[in-house]
């Protein structure tokens, strides 16, 4: 039999006050929207329970387990479950209605919703929920390690390797060009296979006959525009998002020479193709090829990385599809920030 976990179900026990027998639907205080009614007894009580909850669309409930075990019928809706460690997103199952499920106790896992979903949940109390010690750290080291490299597209790249030397105190090792594309780039490792790519204008190739990658053509000033997460099967992973709504560009090739011969090869999701104004992240596996962090200059780290958008609701939902726990902020205009520890100390590069 298979088994997953409801989050929801049980973790909003403990802001919820209702009455035993109380039929009358009440907000949930952590999830927005959200209403929950008793219909038999109440978790938090010795003896039998049974209760319904209506979980707004867009939903999401970060990773902890239960002290006792929950039976849990989707009575309406979508749900995505991941169950067990390690919480990776290429392990998440989907739920629709009629499915029915047990929540075995004592089990991390976390899950959320793309639609409105009507639950209903029994067991037998007193029921405790825990959730996961230094679970925003750990979810930090988790993106953090998925992180292949960031763009930093700059109009003249000479200035850009400038700009970031003069905050990290490092200067970008030179990449090489981008045939076809217009672009050129240079380097700085921040892990053992991460980096920050710093893309410009090749002013030594001709004019693209197509725009040049991540929209950076018109842009006046140099910023974050994109970045990428290795994954092993590139057009499995492409294809998953697209189906779960997130719409990817077409895998593809590129490659480039570095300064001292070696040609570099990989394939990636269409870097015209952004998503969310690039806080979405593209898709990438560099096959064979030496990965550009090993020869790229040393002495920067990557500490953290967060995104603002206009759009929170609908972005979330792409990057839960993509496992991607990106921290994700309202803001005016969309910006990938990110916290980088150079030799001259910690600094914010958006």
């Amino acid at each position: 039999m298979r088994i997953i976990a409801l989050t929801l179900v049980v973790a909003v026990i403990s802001t919820v006050a209702c009455r035993s027998t109380s039929d009358q639907w009440q907000p949930i205080q952590n999830v927005p929207g959200g209403l929950r009614r008793n219909l038999v007894g109440d978790p938090r009580n010795a003896g039998p329970f049974k209760y319904q909850i209506k979980v707004p669309a867009r939903s999401r409930v970060g990773a902890h387990h239960h002290s006792k075990d929950v039976h849990v019928k989707v009575l309406s809706g979508l749900m995505f479950i991941i169950i067990g460690e390690p919480l990776e997103a290429s392990r998440a199952q989907r739920f629709s209605t009629g499915s029915s499920f047990v929540v075995p106790a004592n089990t991390l896992h976390e899950e959320w919703w793309d639609e409105e979903s009507l639950l209903e949940a029994e067991g037998v109390g007193p029921m405790e929920t825990v959730y996961k010690n230094g679970a925003e750290q750990n979810s930090s080291a988790n993106l953090i390690s998925r992180v292949d490299h960031l763009v930093y597209f700059a109009p003249d790249l000479d200035r850009g390797v400038e700009e970031i030397e003069k905050l990290l105190g490092v200067r970008a090792t030179v990449g090489g060009q981008h045939p076809g594309r217009g672009t050129r780039n240079a380097l700085i490792a921040l892990g053992p296979r991460t980096y920050l790519e710093i893309l410009s204008v090749d002013p030594e190739q001709p004019p693209p006959k197509v725009p040049r990658p991540f929209g950076v053509d018109g842009i006046k000033k140099s910023r974050l525009v994109a970045w990428f997460v290795n994954t092993a099967d590139l057009e499995q992973s492409r294809a998953e998002a697209v189906r779960n709504g997130v719409p990817l560009g077409e895998v593809m090739s590129g490659n480039r020479r570095r300064p001292d011969g070696t040609e570099l090869s990989w394939r990636f999701t269409d870097p015209s193709t952004l998503v969310a104004n690039g806080i979405v992240p593209l898709l990438i596996n560099w096959g064979e090829s030496d990965h550009p962090a090993n020869t790229a200059a040393k002495g920067a780290t990557l500490v953290s990385l967060r995104a603002e958008h206009p759009d929170v609701q609908n972005v979330s939902a792409m990057l839960l599809h993509l496992g991607i726990d990106l921290p994700l902020k309202p803001g005016e205009s969309p910006a990938l920030i990110a916290i980088i520890e150079g030799r001259r100390g910690r600094v914010e590069l958006r």
